[in-house]
């Protein structure tokens, strides 16, 4: 079983998980607007 991995549609800010990457957003349909989201734990080391 794959992890899913979080996006986020930069142009409407909805949230979703897949198993691999998506240039189109699911709900609103723009192209190019999905980053990867990086998960807290990462930030949180970042700063530390």
């Amino acid at each position: 079983m794959e992890e899913k991995i979080s996006y986020q549609c930069v142009g409407c800010g909805y949230n979703f998980r897949r198993n691999r990457f998506e240039s189109v957003c699911p709900f609103c349909g723009k192209k190019g607007t999905v980053q990867k989201v990086r998960p807290m734990n990462a930030i949180v080391d970042e700063i530390e």
